[in-house]
């Protein structure tokens, strides 16, 4: 009797590794397509804006880019940080910031801001690409850049984050976006 139990062993636990790589294979493909899916364009949290995100008080306004980040799109993707001296965050950010930078210095333009002094730019930063505006806490980092629309024509798209982002993070975005302006250029 037990001779006739073991071919049934042998068949469950065969049946049961075969279940576990089956299932760890569907979620490895499901983790890595995860992983490549880019940040896409919409209103979403995790999206670049082309207008105001759904969190913001204007969600879905159009955005009033600044000439001078108008300008500096013209040579590439734009990373800016509005940022004060003393604070712990902000201090991070400039190094994770530069360091961001000096790996894609030839695909982009970045703006260091230092709020509270006499660049206006700093307050357009504040004012305009906050993701939730009052009150506007530093750093504030932003990426923008150019994207293809599905009707073909050229949008700047950005997003930004209050507070300190890993530098992983916003490496994510900044090559995305170095994508997007690739393929619009492409137009």
């Amino acid at each position: 009797m037990d001779e006739e139990k073991k071919p049934v062993k042998e068949i469950i636990f065969t049946i049961s590794v075969v279940s576990i790589v089956i299932v760890s294979l569907v979620v490895a493909g499901s983790f890595q397509k995860a992983v490549d899916k880019p940040h896409g364009v919409g209103t979403g949290e995790k999206q670049f804006w082309t207008t105001y995100p759904a969190s913001h008080p204007r969600s879905g306004q159009p955005v009033c880019h600044p000439q001078w980040v108008m300008d500096a799109l013209d040579g590439g993707v734009v990373m800016i940080l509005s940022h004060s001296e003393l604070c712990i965050p902000c201090k991070h950010m400039v190094v994770f910031c530069n360091d961001t930078y000096k790996d894609h210095s030839g695909s982009m333009s970045y703006f260091n801001l230092l709020h509270g002094t006499d660049e206006p730019q700093a307050s357009d930063t504040l004012s305009i690409y906050d993701p939730n505006p009052e009150p506007n806490y530093v750093p504030l980092t932003v990426v923008l850049t150019k994207v293809a629309g599905a009707d073909g024509n050229i949008a700047i798209a950005w997003h930004s984050w209050e507070g300190e982002v890993a530098e992983s993070t916003l490496d994510s975005w900044v090559h995305q976006a170095i994508k997007y302006y690739q393929d619009s250029s492409r137009m």
